[in-house]
């Protein structure tokens, strides 16, 4: 049996503004009409928190009931709609995953939540998988994001591989490199000068190169 506990908070219709505002961006944007309507609920899984605090916290922390629904382990929708989520990568911060733990604690200080936090899309609509996939490029960023798995975890406890051993290379402290510098010397002070003495315009040299037989690990440096 599963040790994770899994609310979905949505905004109630008045107030679901950013559902809202995705359907028309995706109108707008994707040239995808046939939406007839989206959801935006945020998912928690929660791990390490007892039935009496989780009761508290259902209507003080993760939701507020005069805006917000709750649902308990999944959420009605209709047969057809299309349904992802959307998690952070991970090692990156989650910020509203992070203030429910601080909140959870407040409650109980004797807890130890381990909570997760992603968004769950519902899209209603003639939609095929082409749109569906280039909804899903919209609304995930690679760089921070990925989609979830809409299966609840067994835990939420993480193990991680211990990293192998840096590679030491022996006898390199006695090789030596190369060293190229490049630096540029057409600088502006050195034309000013040459200008306010009415010096003769001789032309500069872009670029001037040495060399040096030092133990540096990189084969050269570029200074512009």
């Amino acid at each position: 049996m599963s040790q994770v506990k899994r609310l979905y908070v949505e905004k109630k219709s008045s107030y679901a503004v950013k559902a809202k505002e995705l359907a028309e961006e995706l109108k707008a944007y994707l040239s995808i009409e046939d939406v007839s309507d989206v959801r935006e609920l945020i998912r928690y899984d929660v791990q390490n928190v007892s039935a009496e605090t989780m009761k508290k916290a259902a209507v003080t922390v993760f939701s507020e009931p005069p805006v917000d629904d709750l649902y308990e382990e999944d959420f009605p929708k209709k047969d057809g709609d299309k349904v992802f989520s959307v998690e952070f990568l991970p090692g990156q911060f989650d910020q509203r995953a992070d203030s429910a733990v601080q909140c959870l604690q407040l409650l109980d200080e004797k807890e130890e939540p381990i909570i997760r936090s992603a968004t769950t899309y519902v899209f209603s609509g003639n939609i095929s998988d082409e749109e569906l996939e280039k909804i899903k490029e919209y609304c995930i960023n690679p760089v921070d994001s990925r989609e979830a798995d809409e299966k609840k975890p067994e835990t939420l406890v993480m193990d991680y591989e211990d990293p192998a051993d840096v590679a030491i290379f022996d006898g390199f402290k006695d090789k030596f490199c190369s060293l190229a510098i490049f630096i540029d010397t057409a600088s502006k002070s050195l034309k000013n000068e040459q200008q306010h003495n009415s010096l003769p315009h001789i032309p500069f040299p872009p670029i001037l190169f040495t060399s040096s037989l030092t133990p540096i690990c990189r084969n050269s440096i570029l200074v512009l």
